[in-house]
C-alpha cells in the first residue's frame, strides 16, 4: 500500500516508480475539474469511496469506526449484497467516505489497510489473509441527468499450497476460504469465456467474491487484470498457473455503457424537443408533396 507522500516528488509530479493506486488517484480526479462545456452549464461532480475485505467468506466493512465491528467479524457478515431494479450489485449499508482529493484517497485506502486480515505462515511472516476491494463511485449531475461511473480496485491474496506455507489451524482455515473464492474466480472466468451458445449458468454465487465482482467480470464494465508471477523455479507450478489464469481472464470480453440517469423533468424536456422536430418533419413532407402536385412551368 502506498503512503501519501509518495504520491508525487519534490516537483510535485508523478515519480516513474509510482504504483498503481497513485496513478489511478491522479487519473480519477483529473475527470473532476470542469470542461469549457462544463463552465457554461451548472454541473455537480462528487466522488466517494467505500473499502472492504473478504475474511473466510465474511465482507467487513474497512472504513466502519465502530468499536465492535472486529468483535462481530467471527461471528457473521457485517454487510449485505444486494441487486439494483438495473441488476447491479451494491452492499448494502456499506460506509462511503468523500473524497476530495488524490492524497485523502491514498490516505484513506491506507488507513483501511491497517484493520485488513494479515497472518504470518512458513513463506511469508505478514501474508494476506482476505481479499480487499475499494469501490470508488463519481457521480456527475448536469441539467437534471446523473451520471455515475464506479471503479473498482481489488487485491487479491494469493492462492496457497499448504505442503509449502505449513499452515494449520486458523491459518490452515484461512487458506482454505482464499483457495475456494479464488476457485470459484477461476470457473466464472471460464464459464464467460464460453461460446454463448455453452454459456448455460454463470456461478457468481459460488463466492462472495464472484458476487460482488459480478459487474466487474461480466457486467457494464471495462476489466484490467495484473498478475504477478515469481522468478523462482520453487514457485513454477504457481506460477504456471497463475499465467494460466491471467490468459483466461484476457479473453472476457465486456461492452461497457453510460450509466446515466433522468430526471421526470429532463423526460418532459426530450418529448417536447421529439415533438417539435417531428411537427417540422411532417411540414416539411407536406410542402414536398404540394410541390410535386405542381404543374410544371413551360420553358420559353
Amino acid at each position: 500500500m502506498c503512503t501519501v507522500c509518495q504520491f508525487t516528488n519534490t516537483n510535485n509530479e508523478m515519480p516513474d516508480d509510482a504504483g498503481v493506486l497513485p496513478r489511478i488517484a491522479e487519473a480519477l480526479f483529473k475527470e473532476v475539474p470542469p470542461t469549457e462545456e462544463e463552465e457554461q452549464v451548472p454541473t455537480t461532480k462528487t466522488i466517494s469511496m467505500s473499502v472492504i475485505e473478504i475474511y473466510l467468506e465474511r465482507i467487513v466493512d474497512l472504513l466502519d469506526n465502530t468499536p465492535n465491528t472486529y468483535a462481530k467479524k467471527q461471528n457473521s457478515d457485517l454487510l449485505k449484497i444486494r441487486e439494483d431494479a438495473s441488476g447491479g450489485v451494491y452492499l448494502e449499508g456499506v460506509t462511503e467516505n468523500q473524497i476530495s482529493s488524490p492524497a485523502e484517497l491514498l490516505a484513506c485506502l491506507e488507513s483501511a489497510g491497517k484493520k485488513r486480515a494479515t497472518g504470518g505462515h512458513a513463506m511469508n511472516a505478514r501474508s494476506s489473509r482476505s481479499h480487499l476491494v475499494a469501490v470508488l463511485t463519481l457521480t456527475s449531475v448536469k441539467e437534471g441527468v446523473t451520471t455515475v461511473g464506479k471503479l473498482s480496485v481489488c487485491d487479491l491474496a494469493g492462492s496457497e499450497m499448504v505442503r509449502k506455507t505449513e499452515a494449520a489451524g486458523q491459518r490452515l482455515q484461512e487458506a482454505k476460504a482464499i483457495n475456494r473464492s479464488l476457485s470459484a474466480l477461476g470457473n466464472v472466468i471460464n464459464a464467460l469465456t464460453l461460446p454463448s451458445t455453452q454459456q448455460a449458468h454463470i456461478p457468481y454465487r459460488d463466492s462472495k467474491l464472484t458476487r460482488l465482482l459480478q459487474d466487474s467480470l461480466g457486467g457494464n464494465a471495462k476489466t484490467a487484470l495484473i498478475v504477478t508471477a515469481s522468478v523462482s523455479s520453487f514457485n513454477c507450478a504457481e506460477t504456471l498457473s497463475t499465467l494460466r489464469f491471467g490468459t483466461r481472464a484476457k479473453r472476457l470480453r465486456n461492452k461497457p455503457r453510460v450509466n446515466a440517469e433522468r430526471t421526470v423533468g429532463e423526460y418532459k424536456k426530450l418529448l417536447k424537443e421529439s415533438d417539435t422536430k417531428i411537427k417540422d418533419l411532417l411540414t416539411m413532407v407536406q410542402e414536398l408533396q404540394v410541390r410535386k402536385r405542381e404543374p410544371a412551368i413551360p420553358q420559353t
